[in-house]
């Protein structure tokens, strides 16, 4: 399955109401299919079918585990972690889906980032009582505050962003050849000059494509 392919089908999942609430009960721990189908006033043949569609998806996974009450359960988790963004605007679209499932590199990541990993160490280090869940629930908060940061700046900089394609494509308008406005499009908002890429992603030969970006740089369009 391709990229594309698993983004799709996790966004299907999700798009269906009663899927994206059970993903949210599973957040909270795994569950089986009669408990998860009694806290939402669901069927447990509804839920049971929505489960099995997203475990075949790798969203979910399950096992059996012993029951007191008869035959072994299957017991429902949460197995990916994952982040999904999709931008929408005026000459902007993008969407990809990020795995969080493990430790990053240390050098991958900020100074602020490292810093928080430093202090779970620490505090996985503490005896265990309301101290240590009070050091994790301050640590929590600063994690969020963090987030809410970098979404606002996030949310910012997308405006200004299009603020300047905007004015830059009022200039791309201005070339005649239609296919040539289309191919600087494509390079000023993805950054890609290869000419494969543009060429499957505009269906045009790769020979045109090639033409187009010559004549574009003789113009001083794109950076030699």
């Amino acid at each position: 399955m391709t990229q594309l392919e698993d983004l799709d089908e996790v966004i299907s999942i999700i798009g269906n109401p009663t899927k994206r609430l059970i993903l949210e009960r599973l957040s909270h721990g795994s569950s089986y299919p009669l408990q998860i189908a009694k806290d939402m006033g669901l069927s447990q043949q509804l839920v049971s079918s929505h489960l099995n569609t997203m475990e075949r998806s790798g969203l979910v996974d399950s096992q059996l585990e012993e029951s007191t009450r008869g035959p072994k359960r299957k017991i429902y988790s949460l197995s990916r972690s994952l982040l999904i963004t999709i931008e929408v605007a005026p000459f902007l679209f993008n969407s990809r889906m990020i795995s969080f499932n493990m430790r990053p590199e240390l050098s991958k990541i900020s100074t602020d980032s490292s810093d928080f990993l430093d202090q779970l160490d620490l505090i996985d280090k503490k005896e265990e009582g309301q101290e240590k869940i009070t050091a994790f629930s301050t640590l929590l908060q600063e994690i969020d505050s963090m987030l809410d940061t970098i979404e606002s700046e996030r949310a910012v900089l997308l405006y200004i962003r299009n603020l300047v394609v905007g004015k830059a494509f009022n200039q791309v308008n201005k070339v005649e050849v239609p296919n040539a406005r289309r191919v600087l499009y494509y390079v000023l908002n993805s950054h890609n000059e290869n000419v494969g890429s543009i060429s499957n992603k505009l269906n045009l030969r790769e020979e045109t494509v090639r033409a187009i970006l010559k004549q574009l740089r003789k113009d001083q369009a794109l950076p030699l």
